[in-house]
Protein backbone atom coordinates (compact mmCIF):
# COMPACT_ATOMS: atom_id res chain seq x y z
CA UNK A 1 0.00 0.00 0.00
CA UNK A 2 3.02 2.31 0.00
CA UNK A 3 2.33 2.70 -3.71
CA UNK A 4 -0.48 5.20 -3.16
CA UNK A 5 1.45 7.33 -0.69
CA UNK A 6 4.30 7.64 -3.22
CA UNK A 7 1.86 8.53 -6.01
CA UNK A 8 0.18 11.13 -3.78
CA UNK A 9 3.49 12.78 -2.86
CA UNK A 10 4.52 12.88 -6.54
CA UNK A 11 1.17 14.49 -7.44
CA UNK A 12 1.58 17.08 -4.68
CA UNK A 13 5.09 17.96 -5.82
CA UNK A 14 3.99 18.16 -9.45
CA UNK A 15 0.99 20.39 -8.65
CA UNK A 16 3.14 22.64 -6.47
CA UNK A 17 5.84 23.09 -9.10
CA UNK A 18 3.27 23.78 -11.81
CA UNK A 19 1.52 26.38 -9.66
CA UNK A 20 4.82 28.11 -8.86
CA UNK A 21 5.60 28.59 -12.56
CA UNK A 22 2.03 29.39 -13.65
CA UNK A 23 1.65 33.00 -14.77
CA UNK A 24 -1.89 32.82 -16.17
CA UNK A 25 -3.20 34.73 -13.15
CA UNK A 26 -1.64 37.96 -14.43
CA UNK A 27 -4.23 38.42 -17.21
CA UNK A 28 -7.27 37.79 -15.00
CA UNK A 29 -6.08 39.34 -11.73
CA UNK A 30 -7.79 42.69 -12.25
CA UNK A 31 -11.14 41.46 -13.60
CA UNK A 32 -11.93 38.81 -10.98
CA UNK A 33 -13.41 39.89 -7.66
CA UNK A 34 -13.92 38.03 -4.39
CA UNK A 35 -16.93 36.00 -5.58
CA UNK A 36 -14.87 32.98 -6.75
CA UNK A 37 -13.17 32.88 -3.35
CA UNK A 38 -16.51 32.67 -1.55
CA UNK A 39 -17.92 30.18 -4.06
CA UNK A 40 -14.80 28.03 -3.78
CA UNK A 41 -15.20 27.89 -0.03
CA UNK A 42 -18.92 27.13 0.01
CA UNK A 43 -19.50 25.00 -3.09
CA UNK A 44 -18.29 21.60 -1.89
CA UNK A 45 -19.86 21.81 1.60
CA UNK A 46 -23.19 22.77 0.03
CA UNK A 47 -22.96 19.82 -2.39
CA UNK A 48 -22.19 17.52 0.56
CA UNK A 49 -25.15 18.86 2.56
CA UNK A 50 -27.51 18.33 -0.39
CA UNK A 51 -26.11 14.82 -0.96
CA UNK A 52 -26.47 13.95 2.73
CA UNK A 53 -30.04 15.25 2.73
CA UNK A 54 -30.93 13.07 -0.24
CA UNK A 55 -29.12 10.00 1.13
CA UNK A 56 -30.08 10.18 4.80
CA UNK A 57 -33.43 12.00 4.86
CA UNK A 58 -35.08 11.01 1.59
CA UNK A 59 -33.64 7.53 0.96
CA UNK A 60 -33.13 6.68 4.67
CA UNK A 61 -29.74 5.09 4.03
CA UNK A 62 -26.71 4.90 6.21
CA UNK A 63 -23.58 6.74 5.23
CA UNK A 64 -20.65 4.47 4.40
CA UNK A 65 -17.63 6.59 5.32
CA UNK A 66 -14.00 5.56 5.51
CA UNK A 67 -11.45 7.98 6.98
CA UNK A 68 -9.07 9.04 4.17
CA UNK A 69 -5.35 8.60 4.76
CA UNK A 70 -2.12 8.58 2.78
CA UNK A 71 -2.22 4.83 2.18
CA UNK A 72 -5.77 4.72 0.79
CA UNK A 73 -6.53 4.31 -2.90
CA UNK A 74 -8.02 7.59 -4.22
CA UNK A 75 -9.43 5.75 -7.25
CA UNK A 76 -11.62 3.47 -5.13
CA UNK A 77 -14.92 5.07 -6.08
CA UNK A 78 -16.90 3.03 -3.57
CA UNK A 79 -15.41 5.55 -1.12
CA UNK A 80 -15.17 8.86 -3.04
CA UNK A 81 -14.05 10.68 0.10
CA UNK A 82 -10.53 9.34 -0.58
CA UNK A 83 -10.43 11.06 -3.98
CA UNK A 84 -11.82 14.33 -2.65
CA UNK A 85 -9.38 14.28 0.25
CA UNK A 86 -6.49 14.00 -2.20
CA UNK A 87 -8.00 16.71 -4.41
CA UNK A 88 -8.42 19.02 -1.40
CA UNK A 89 -4.85 18.50 -0.26
CA UNK A 90 -3.58 19.14 -3.79
CA UNK A 91 -5.67 22.32 -4.04
CA UNK A 92 -4.37 23.55 -0.68
CA UNK A 93 -0.74 22.76 -1.43
CA UNK A 94 -0.70 24.14 -4.96
CA UNK A 95 -2.71 27.16 -3.82
CA UNK A 96 -0.22 28.05 -1.10
CA UNK A 97 2.72 27.57 -3.49
CA UNK A 98 1.01 29.63 -6.18
CA UNK A 99 0.10 32.35 -3.70
CA UNK A 100 3.69 32.60 -2.47
CA UNK A 101 5.01 32.69 -6.04
CA UNK A 102 2.51 35.41 -6.94
CA UNK A 103 3.49 37.47 -3.93
CA UNK A 104 7.20 37.20 -4.72
CA UNK A 105 6.60 38.07 -8.39
CA UNK A 106 4.14 40.94 -8.02
CA UNK A 107 4.54 42.05 -4.42
CA UNK A 108 0.78 41.85 -3.83
CA UNK A 109 -2.04 39.33 -3.83
CA UNK A 110 -5.38 39.58 -5.54
CA UNK A 111 -8.53 37.55 -4.96
CA UNK A 112 -7.64 34.96 -7.61
CA UNK A 113 -4.61 33.93 -5.55
CA UNK A 114 -6.90 32.64 -2.79
CA UNK A 115 -9.30 30.58 -4.93
CA UNK A 116 -7.40 27.25 -4.90
CA UNK A 117 -6.86 27.53 -1.16
CA UNK A 118 -10.52 28.19 -0.43
CA UNK A 119 -11.53 25.34 -2.73
CA UNK A 120 -9.21 23.00 -0.83
CA UNK A 121 -10.59 24.23 2.50
CA UNK A 122 -14.12 23.73 1.17
CA UNK A 123 -13.33 20.13 0.24
CA UNK A 124 -11.86 19.45 3.67
CA UNK A 125 -14.91 20.98 5.36
CA UNK A 126 -17.15 18.77 3.21
CA UNK A 127 -15.21 15.65 4.23
CA UNK A 128 -15.39 16.77 7.86
CA UNK A 129 -19.19 17.10 7.53
CA UNK A 130 -19.35 13.56 6.16
CA UNK A 131 -17.32 12.32 9.11
CA UNK A 132 -19.57 14.10 11.62
CA UNK A 133 -22.72 12.58 10.08
CA UNK A 134 -21.11 9.14 10.03
CA UNK A 135 -20.13 9.42 13.71
CA UNK A 136 -23.66 10.55 14.62
CA UNK A 137 -25.17 7.63 12.71
CA UNK A 138 -22.75 5.19 14.35
CA UNK A 139 -23.61 6.46 17.83
CA UNK A 140 -27.34 6.23 17.21
CA UNK A 141 -27.04 2.69 15.84
CA UNK A 142 -24.89 1.67 18.82
CA UNK A 143 -27.53 3.00 21.23
CA UNK A 144 -30.31 1.09 19.48
CA UNK A 145 -28.18 -2.10 19.45
CA UNK A 146 -27.43 -1.77 23.16
CA UNK A 147 -31.11 -1.38 24.05
CA UNK A 148 -31.96 -4.58 22.22
CA UNK A 149 -35.17 -5.51 20.44
CA UNK A 150 -37.19 -6.01 23.64
CA UNK A 151 -36.47 -2.54 25.04
CA UNK A 152 -39.40 -0.97 23.19
CA UNK A 153 -41.95 -3.58 24.35
CA UNK A 154 -41.81 -2.81 28.09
Amino acid sequence: MKFWSIIKVVLLIFASVVSIFDTSYVESESIIGWEPVIIGLLLFPIIVIIGLFVLVVIFRRRLDFEQPNWLSNPLNFSHPEHFFHLAGVIMLTSGVCGMLATYFRLGELGPISFVPITMGIGMMVGIWLLKIVYIMQSKSSNKSNQQGPSAGTR
